[in-house]
């Protein structure tokens, strides 16, 4: 080969083509993967087999699931995709090099949980009467992604490790659903909204739809280096690397709904357009909330760790919102306010960071049942136990836009609000929340213990 440049790729694809091995047209990732036999599917045995395990990244209101290998797949069998407000925005992300799948190697998230790096190599490329144009493992690929709210970042960063000059076709294939959370976790609605014609510019595709509740979502897909070729599901690229040279293309992905004013354009990282601008900015916000929290640590190394991860993961559920800060219940399908998870979970870090307790009771405050409303199981006084904002809960599909039937959120505010006073002796939040305290106690009475035994019982109106 010399110093000639080696193009990979093509012609792999018309041998298979002219020895009939497979159909005209780029096959699907089921029909490589998985068989359908009557309802079931199956998934076939295949070199993509290590990469069924999943990494979760997490910021506020966002949310994005992975397959090990950085990937998003449109797969009836996983519930992958980047979520924002109990919407997904982005429901397939996948990476191609010369049409095949990458080799995976390896795949974690940083300690802080604000990046997920992978780290892939190519299969064997560019087969065609028996040579092999670029061998396996001679070309290093890193995939990285970060959160921002309300904005998702992915740097791909390919490496030449051969004594050649090589020019190699990368390519996205991505789609956008805006399918409501409680929809991709299996409920089935019986219509949806109106879907609009993405709109193709030289380097961003935008998606937009609007739901039965009136609103507007969109998904913006920006390419930061201009495409080869860009369609309204597939990006292009084509990267010409001398002898251990380097090459990055850089991603933002963004999803708002109109209306939203700490959605982008309106958002402080508004600015950020670069994915290392991104990982600072994330770093930089969970560093603060790791400034406010007290740090334990001791002589053993392992031990040290699991304080760290545990930090880390604690962190990542805590959501600074508008309407103020509080512990989320759980990533992914959990991450929004709940009544019991969050007030149990503040209790168990009051003596490290007393303050995530006074700000979970005040927005806990803040949503207190002010009515009888028997289709959300509210009653006065009542503590909420779930808040969800996506289209189904405005639409009443689903119960949970502001939903009261719990039996114990009302007893644990109160007794974390026992416990926060007690450790603190902060009269003043003592004070301000009193009146809401009154009113939770008489719930209790009136409402939690109807039938006079003392205790409270659960009953779902």
């Amino acid at each position: 080969m010399g110093e000639q440049r080696r193009t990979v790729g093509s012609r792999k694809l018309e041998a298979r083509r002219a020895a009939g091995r497979i159909v005209p047209g780029p096959p699907t990732r089921e029909t490589r993967t998985m068989l359908k036999v009557g309802s079931d599917f199956y998934i076939l045995a295949s070199s993509l087999a290590s990469r069924r395990a999943t990494r979760v990244l997490a910021d506020g209101e966002s949310f994005a699931v992975f397959e090990t290998g950085g990937d998003i797949l449109e797969s009836p069998l996983e519930a992958l995709g980047f979520f924002r407000s109990d919407t997904r925005y982005l429901s397939q992300f996948e990476l191609r090099i010369a049409s095949e799948t990458p080799y995976f190697l390896n795949s974690y998230l940083s300690d802080d949980n604000a990046q997920l790096r992978v780290n892939l190599t190519n299969p064997d490329l560019g087969i065609h009467g028996g040579a092999i144009h670029l061998r396996r493992d001679e070309i290093q690929i890193e995939r990285s992604w970060v959160l921002a709210d309300p904005a998702m970042f992915h740097r791909l960063r390919v490496r030449n490790y051969t004594r050649s000059p090589v020019q190699l076709p990368f390519e996205f294939t991505f789609a956008v659903d805006f399918a409501d959370l409680f929809e991709v976790r299996g409920i089935k609605r019986k219509r949806r909204g109106d879907f609009f014609a993405p709109k193709v510019g030289a380097n961003s595709v935008t998606f937009s739809y609007k739901g039965l509740d009136k609103a507007r979502r969109m998904a913006e897909i920006v390419f930061q280096q201009k495409p080869h070729a860009l369609s309204s599901n597939r990006a292009s690229f084509l990267l010409d690397l001398k002898p251990d040279a380097q090459a990055d293309l850089e991603i933002r992905i963004t999803g708002q709904s109109e209306g939203d004013t700490s959605a982008w354009p309106n958002h402080p990282r508004s600015r950020l357009h670069r994915f290392d601008q991104a990982l600072t900015a994330r770093r930089t916000q969970i560093a603060n909330l790791e400034a406010e929290c007290a740090r334990i640590g001791t002589n053993n190394e392992l031990f040290d760790s699991l304080l760290r991860r545990s930090a880390a993961d604690l962190t990542s559920i805590i959501s600074q919102r508008p309407s103020g800060t509080f512990m989320m219940a759980g990533i992914p399908w959990f991450a929004t306010l709940f009544g019991r998870d969050s007030a149990l979970t503040a209790m168990s870090m009051l003596p490290f960071n007393p303050s995530i307790a006074s700000c979970t009771l005040r927005v806990l405050a803040s949503l207190q049942g002010s009515e009888i409303n028997e289709e959300r199981d509210e009653q006065p006084g009542k503590i909420v136990h779930e808040i969800r904002a996506g289209e189904m809960a405005a639409t009443r599909e689903v119960p949970f836009g502001r939903y009261y039937g719990s039996v114990d959120s009302t007893p644990l505010f109160l007794w974390l609000y026992g416990r926060y006073v007690a450790s603190t002796g902060d009269l003043n939040l003592a004070e301000e929340l009193w009146p809401n305290v009154e009113r939770a106690l008489e719930w209790i009475e009136k409402w939690g213990d109807r039938d006079d035994d003392g205790y409270v019982a659960y009953l779902r109106e």
